[in-house]
């Protein structure tokens, strides 16, 4: 439908001319995007809706300078029951897709290039696309739904702890891990041995006795924790030593 007509001028939307482009909206928006130096720059703007305002005559001519031919027939031609219609039998149909290879035995690119329609003409009747594409968005959005407790960021967090617990667990239980920590690990309690013996024999000097020995052997007649606060070591520590010693 055309806005308003001035002599040698007729202003259209980008949307009203892509049928007379041989493109759909769509189609359309993306090619002058792609390509915005070569299509003429809009020259006027509706007051109500702010759509802009193209020159038809500069439009289809940019048009007809495409590689791919072109004609003012539309890409999608309806009839009153929002049916695509074929141009090859005039049958009426929602998709002309499989009817194309069915019944006239070519395919969409070569209808295309028959009739001068855009590689990017769209063979489906508006109201089928509109209900695609309602239901591929509708399934998209209920897989993201179903994903999104695994797609957290406290589920991955899960996941990576786990995943390093199990690389952990797996390396730690092989045998020539094992071999080759088993050093490292002997001279590693060897050591801690003997800081615990020094810290011990500093508390049992500081506490007047001359050895460990010694200490136990004289507190042999106190209580596990009446021996271990006089010499300043735990009460287990007492009791261990007394099962060596006594």
């Amino acid at each position: 439908m055309l806005l308003t007509s001035i002599p040698s001028v007729t202003l259209v939307s980008r949307a009203e001319a892509a049928p007379q482009l041989g493109y759909t909206a769509a189609t359309l928006g993306a090619v002058m995007s792609r390509n915005a130096d070569a299509w003429p720059a809009p020259i006027a703007c509706r007051l109500k809706t702010r759509a802009l305002q193209y020159d038809l005559d500069a439009m289809l001519a940019t048009a007809q300078g495409d590689e791919t031919p072109l004609s003012r027939k539309p890409a999608t031609v309806t009839g009153a029951t929002g049916l695509i219609t074929c141009l090859e039998c005039g049958i009426d149909m929602r998709s002309l897709g499989r009817h194309l290879v069915a019944k006239h035995e070519m395919n969409s690119a070569e209808y295309r290039e028959k009739y001068g329609m855009p590689r990017t003409a769209a063979l489906e009747a508006p109201g089928t696309r509109r209900r695609r594409v309602r239901t591929a968005r509708a399934d998209l959005q209920a897989r993201l739904d179903t994903l999104a407790p695994y797609q957290s960021a406290g589920h991955l967090a899960e996941l990576q702890v786990k995943g390093v617990e199990n690389l952990r667990d797996s390396t730690a239980n092989r045998a020539v891990v094992k071999q080759h920590r088993a050093p490292v690990q002997r001279k590693g309690v060897a050591a801690m041995r003997e800081a615990r013996a020094k810290i011990f024999e500093a508390k049992i000097i500081e506490a007047g006795y001359t050895s460990l020995e010694d200490a136990i052997r004289q507190t042999a007649h106190l209580s596990g924790s009446g021996a271990a606060k006089r010499i300043g070591i735990g009460a287990t520590s007492v009791r261990r030593w007394r099962q060596r010693l006594l």
